[in-house]
């Protein structure tokens, strides 16, 4: 995106990172879109989970994120089902990392 140009002052790298994406989370279908450098700052700070028990504003969040980047609906999983929740984080693990690894070129 350009923001993330404009910011780092390199190329956004944006058709490379899609088909990293589109790679990386082709076991579930999902189609990841580029996000810009406001949002990998703000994906990375929601992802700061500091216990087992997700705040609810932070629920909404992750499961805003999750929505916006791999294009679904938006849900917020059952705070009973763990195991939603650590699959989802993984995923939007993956998205930082991979824009982390960017930023560090």
């Amino acid at each position: 995106m350009e923001v993330f140009s404009q910011i780092t002052g390199a190329d956004c790298g944006c058709e490379e990172r899609k088909e990293k994406m589109n790679k990386l989370f082709a076991r579930k279908r999902l189609k990841a879109r580029c996000i810009t450098a406001d949002e990998y700052y703000q994906l990375t700070e929601v992802l700061k989970i500091q216990n087992r028990r997700i705040p609810s504003k932070q629920q909404r969040e992750i499961a805003r994120f999750y929505s916006v980047i791999f294009g679904t609906r938006y849900e917020v999983w059952c705070d009973s089902c763990p195991e939603i929740w650590k699959a989802h984080i993984k995923d939007l693990e993956g998205v930082r990392d991979l824009y982390k690894s960017e930023l560090e070129k």
